[in-house]
């Protein structure tokens, strides 16, 4: 190509110093047998912290399922409390106030009270 000339070149040379690179592998696979052994040495142990969280966990979603239905049988047994004695339940409900207030007695405890005794 006409008016071209070279004025020279360029040399360069790209040196990678991977020393750093090789100790953190290194510190890399230390700690990955490590892990390893701890995992080894405590098996047991953490098999059996996942047998006791299961098995808590276990406890707490039936104690729950239990409450639930307690409750719902409380209430049920209440709305047959109130349809059974209808005719009488401004009387009873004014004796359970009148133990709650005098006796300290709770709502289930008063109904109870109030129909065995037969105060109405």
């Amino acid at each position: 190509m006409a008016g071209e000339f070279s004025v020279g070149s360029i040399v360069s040379r790209l040196k990678l110093d991977k020393k750093g690179w090789d100790t953190a592998v290194k510190d890399v696979e230390k700690q990955q047998q490590t892990m390893a052994s701890f995992a080894k040495k405590h098996s047991e142990a953490i098999k059996t912290m996942g047998r006791t969280m299961t098995i808590a966990g276990g406890i707490i979603v039936g104690s729950l399922g239990f409450m639930v239905k307690k409750a719902s049988e409380s209430q049920e047994t209440f709305a047959k409390f109130g349809t059974v004695f209808k005719d009488v339940i401004g009387d009873a409900n004014e004796s359970a106030k009148n133990l709650a207030e005098n006796f300290g007695f709770q709502i289930w405890q008063q109904r109870l009270y109030c129909l065995v005794l037969g105060i109405y």
